[in-house]
Order: structure tokens, then sequence, then C-alpha cells
């Protein structure tokens, strides 16, 4: 699954009955991937639709789309039955009365499939799994890069964050121009998605990833912003199997206000950086309005 497991920073596992149960009456959009066909085909499949029918944890799924995607491993059993990966996502009530989108993950093996008179399934019997691993939703829509905009990426993986500018000095030696050949494909204030030298990416085994990023604006360079990231997920293009890039949830920033010999980072897991929000308002405000004329 490409789209429905990013940005994951939040994680429990709520009793999956009452969610059926308002997924149903709300009729909640649901997503359900199979990493094998249906039909006995190799090829992975995604399916959208709504519920249309529940009894406990055994619910009929209607299917109003659905499309092949990438495998990407071996077919999920389970009692000899296929097990598929389902998605779908609530908006719930924080204690402090403010509502936040979060994203349910959980599975379910397929009993039985209905299709029409074409061979096409349009609806799957499903018994949902006991519990859903839940995440934040991403906040803000990553936005696809554009070529207009002038800027500089490094990129490199690291084994912890550094803590004096020594340190920091030694990674940029190695980031700007290395083996990873970075480019962006979308960014937002809290992700960004870097297409890669895959060859090179797969072959380290480090948690951390630093992020360089310059932008110029009215013939002057930004502050750079430094970050230091964790991968969520693959970027494929489409209609291949092959992934040609990363995807990251920013976690940390350089805080260039501190002056002190031990660098300080901001946390911005949950929340973004906003130097970075507000540079990006302004580079795709002047593109939108440069496009205008």
């Amino acid at each position: 699954m490409q789209n429905e497991t990013n940005d994951i920073f939040s994680v429990w596992r709520p009793s999956s009955q009452p969610v059926l149960e308002q997924v149903f009456s709300d009729r909640i959009p649901l997503v359900l991937v199979l990493s094998h066909g249906l039909t006995g085909s190799s090829l992975a499949q995604k399916f959208r639709g709504k519920l249309s029918k529940i009894n406990g944890n055994l619910v009929n799924f209607r299917i109003e789309s659905q499309q092949t995607i990438p495998t990407t491993g071996p077919a999920k059993m389970a009692q000899g039955t296929v097990v598929a990966d389902v998605y779908f996502n609530l908006t719930v009530q924080k204690p402090n009365g403010m509502r936040e989108p979060i994203g349910y993950a959980g599975e379910g093996n397929v009993m039985d499939v209905v299709t029409d008179t074409d061979g096409k399934p349009n609806e799957i019997l499903l018994r949902v799994a006991h519990g859903f691993t839940t995440r934040r939703l991403r906040r803000e829509e990553r936005m696809p890069w554009l070529p207009t905009i002038q800027s500089t990426i490094g990129f490199d993986t690291v084994a912890r964050i550094p803590e004096t500018r020594d340190e920091l000095k030694a990674i940029l030696d190695n980031c700007v121009h290395n083996i990873y050949e970075p480019s962006i494909l979308n960014i937002s204030a809290g992700g960004i998605c870097i297409k890669l030298n895959m060859a090179a990416a797969k072959k380290s085994s480090s948690p951390l990833f630093f992020l360089l990023l310059t932008f110029q604006e009215k013939d002057k360079h930004s502050v750079p912003f430094f970050f230091i990231a964790k991968k969520v997920g693959f970027h494929y293009e489409e209609n291949s199997q092959e992934a040609d890039g990363l995807r990251f949830l920013l976690q940390h920033e350089l805080d260039w206000g501190a002056s002190q010999a031990t660098l300080e980072w901001k946390n911005i897991e949950s929340t973004g950086s906003e130097n970075l929000r507000s540079i990006l308002y302004l580079l795709y405000k002047t593109d939108s309005h440069d496009s205008n004329k």
C-alpha cells in the first residue's frame, strides 16, 4: 500500500466493532488491498467502496472501483483464505474538543466474492480482525514540485541527530554531492518525497535521514533548512513495480535562533515546519500569479 500508510506517528489499537458500526452508519469510504488478485492473478489489487451490510465483524464490502497496483510481497494468507489490508479515515473528537482526522488500518479474511455477469468482482464478504492500528493523517497536502522553483537539496543517512556544529559540518561536506542523486518530487510543511538513486539508498540500514533545503526567491537564497526525517514509504512511477524514490516525514528542524555550541533541534513531527510552510506559500503563490499573467 503506497498512499494509505504514510506519515504514521501516533499508534494505538481500538476495538474494531464500534469503529465498523460507525463506518457502516456514516457510509465511510474504504480501501481494500490484496497482495495478489482475487482471480488468481499475481498482480496486487486495490478496491474502493463502502460497507453494504454488517454483522459483527463479518461485513459486505460493495466495490465501487478497482485497479491493479505493484505487488510488494508474497500473497497474504490465513487459515487457507486470502487476507486483505483494510484502510479508511474517520474524524474523531479529542478531549480538548478539537476534531482530528485519523487513519485506520487493519486486516480482514476474504470469505467469499460475488461477481457480476462478466466475472468481475462487485462485492467481497470480509471477516475483519479485532482491532485497528490508527495514525494521525497528514494535515497538509503535499504539492507536486515545480520546475520553476530554484532550489538546492542535500541528502544523507545519519546514525543519530548531530549535536555539535562540527558534526553538522561533517554531514554537510558529504550531503550535497553524493551517490544518492536526490531531486524533489513533492513537498509539504510536514513531509517530502525525493527521487533517489535507489540502488544506493537500499544499501543503507540507517533509520534516520538528513535533509538540507535552500530556495531562491527574488534573487536571494533563503536561510538553509536542516531537517532530520524518517522514511514512511516508497514512491512508484505509474504502472511500475520498481520504486524510484522515498517518502519522508519531517521530525526535527534545526533552530537557527539558538547560538549555543550544542545544536538545538525543534520537534516538528506533529506540526510540520512553520518556516517551510511560510516559504512554500510564497513560492507557490508567486508561481500561480505568474502563470495567470
